[in-house]
C-alpha cells in the first residue's frame, strides 16, 4: 500500500466522525443505515473516497421531508 493510499483510509470512529463534521453518535446511526465503514481488529476503518461517494449518492435526490419539518437528529 502506498503513502497515497494509506492517507485516504481513516482509523477510529473519531477520526472518521471528524471527517465527516458529525458526532459519533450520528456516525453509530449512519453505519446501521449502511455508512461505508468496518471494524477491523477492532477499531473502525473507512476510507475517504467511500464515504464521499457514499454521501454524493445520497443527496442525489430531495430528502423526504417537507418545507420547515426538522428531523429530531438535527435538534441536538
Amino acid at each position: 500500500m502506498n503513502e497515497q493510499t494509506s492517507a485516504k483510509i481513516l482509523w477510529t470512529a473519531d477520526v472518521i466522525a471528524a471527517y465527516c463534521k458529525m458526532s459519533k453518535k450520528k456516525f453509530y446511526r449512519l453505519v446501521t443505515a449502511g455508512f461505508p465503514a468496518c471494524i477491523i481488529d477492532g477499531q473502525w476503518c473507512a476510507h475517504t473516497e467511500n464515504i464521499d461517494e457514499y454521501f454524493k449518492f445520497g443527496t442525489r435526490k430531495p430528502a423526504p421531508i417537507k418545507p420547515g419539518e426538522i428531523p429530531e437528529d438535527e435538534e441536538e
